[in-house]
């Protein structure tokens, strides 16, 4: 999956379908999915730790190339969408953007919550 699909998700998520129209949100998304991966770099690598992946603790960048790949697992292609659009229209639409950026939140606790095992380790008895 590339940053780009991720990008084009978001446009849909805001009805956007010119991309000629839409020349400053192309400008700005790179930035605002960077963000997004620095943001959830950590839970992507507990992610990939959880389900036997590598590629855990990979370097992310301020800016992306959105014809790059994902460099997440693919489960956070959804709330990175979510992330971008709610960013993307922040000033146009406050009241939009609140419930797209709250879908994103939702969906990384879900990731985290649901996607994540629990693991049993044994516990140290100091007080014998």
């Amino acid at each position: 999956m590339t940053n780009r699909e991720i990008y084009d998700a978001a446009l849909a998520l805001l009805a956007e379908e010119q991309y000629e129209d839409c020349a400053d949100y192309e400008a700005r998304a790179p930035y605002l999915l960077g963000s997004f991966l620095n943001e959830c770099n950590e839970a992507g690598a507990f992610y990939r730790s959880a389900h036997g992946q590598s590629g855990d603790g990979e370097e992310t960048t301020l800016c992306p190339d959105l014809d790059g790949e994902f460099p997440l697992p693919a489960r956070f292609a959804t709330a990175a969408a979510f992330y971008v659009a709610a960013l993307l229209i922040e000033r146009e639409d406050e009241s939009f953007s609140d419930r797209l950026f709250a879908r994103y939140a939702d969906d990384v606790t879900r990731i985290l919550r649901d996607g994540c095992p629990g693991v049993s380790v044994s516990i140290r008895d100091v007080y014998a």
